[in-house]
């Protein structure tokens, strides 16, 4: 057997979580919510399996749901997708991704991640024969040098892929983050691929910025949402994907021989549920548990800037050690017993910044556990 992806091992979500499970560690380091799931949804999904939608949906997506995310899309930033031509919902982001790499990305083909990067892309660039070129966000601030990023596109460069809010750091693009990048994929002829799945986590009276928003970009822009984290369903695995109908064409091939379509009921349960009030609801909870959490953490040696989306806070450490973070995290596991996210894995070259992401989507009594523990550190 010869593995096209012989450096990847399992994921450091996957590694750490049973660690900790092991240990009988309280685990704030995989993105999942131990938050209830609203009855009604559960009421709309029963209703769907009851009544007999239980046969394949179409390829593309029910689409009742792909015209409630078509308004959504207006809504939020001005821009009605084409729910025919130009939705798409697949298993997760991380079906859409693979797809939209499946599609785009040919032998010898450079596509720019920017690190720390969330996991699944390198793996799936490689895949296609891809050449994933790294560039660093600034290690402290975790902000973008669009020089570095400039210095880093040849002649073979086809794409980047970037996102926003992000996953691990929790930060956040403005819009001079947004304008440098349409005038450089112009100037390049670049394709973007924007992962925004906390799209709905945006925090301090900010609103999200996406690619959508600016029309230049999003002509060429393949764009990836996820329903998990917004209704606490992660293991529903809906997601969806926004592209001009030349991509989305070419996704949708992938898609149907890769999923073909998603659960059926699911989908339709969502459609249901997918309003502009719930959404807000959802994302005020999740700000004032970041702020339960920040607060705590005053009390501590940890340094942190207020995580601007997602649900993940990173946190400084190097006031209480110089350890690798790999290694405080194993040593955190087993006593006093917590589970956090080292932030190295998300590096291509294991950079060290000695910060860990702590998951802030649990219930008040969680985190309220957490932030004893690492008081009393």
């Amino acid at each position: 057997m010869i593995s096209k992806l012989p450096q990847v091992g399992i994921s450091i979500f996957t590694e750490i979580s049973a660690k900790a499970a092991a240990a009988k560690a309280l685990n704030l380091a995989q993105g999942f919510p131990d938050l209830p799931v609203d009855q009604d949804l559960i009421d709309r999904l029963c209703h769907y399996v009851k009544s007999g939608a239980n046969q394949y949906a179409p390829g593309d997506g029910v689409m009742s749901l792909r015209k409630k995310i078509a308004l959504l899309t207006d809504q939020l930033y001005g821009y009605l997708p084409d729910a025919e031509s130009e939705i798409t919902i697949t298993s997760g982001a991380t079906e859409g991704l693979n797809d939209a790499f499946a599609a785009l990305v040919n032998p010898g083909d450079e596509v720019i991640v920017l690190e720390p990067a969330y996991d699944a892309y390198i793996p799936g660039i490689l895949l296609h024969g891809g050449i994933p070129v790294s560039v660093k966000l600034d290690t402290d601030t975790f902000k973008v040098s669009w020089e570095d990023i400039e210095r880093s596109i040849s002649d073979k460069t086809k794409a980047i892929i970037i996102n926003n809010p992000h996953n691990p750091t929790g930060t956040t693009w403005d819009q001079d983050d947004i304008s440098t990048l349409s005038k450089l994929a112009d100037k390049y002829d670049l394709i973007v691929i924007s992962d925004e799945v906390y799209h709905h986590l945006i925090y301090d009276n900010q609103s999200h910025l996406s690619v959508l928003s600016d029309e230049a970009l999003r002509k060429r822009s393949i764009v990836l949402f996820s329903f998990g984290k917004t209704f606490h369903v992660t293991g529903w695995k809906v997601g969806y994907v926004i592209a001009p109908d030349l991509y989305t064409d070419e996704i949708r091939k992938m898609h149907q021989f890769a999923t073909f379509c998603v659960h059926t009921p699911t989908q339709l349960a969502i459609a249901d549920a997918l309003t502009f009030d719930r959404i807000r609801k959802v994302n005020d909870s999740f700000e004032g548990k970041r702020d339960r959490l920040i607060k705590g953490l005053s009390e501590t040696k940890f340094r942190m800037k207020p995580a601007a989306g997602t649900y993940f806070q990173t946190v400084n450490y190097r006031q209480y050690n110089q350890k690798e973070d790999r290694q405080w995290v194993d040593e955190l596991i087993l006593n006093p017993g917590i589970a956090m996210i080292p932030l190295s894995p998300f590096y291509q070259d294991e950079t060290q910044t000695y910060q860990l992401r702590i998951c802030f989507a649990k219930a008040n009594e969680t985190l309220d556990s957490a932030i004893n523990i690492l008081q009393s550190l």
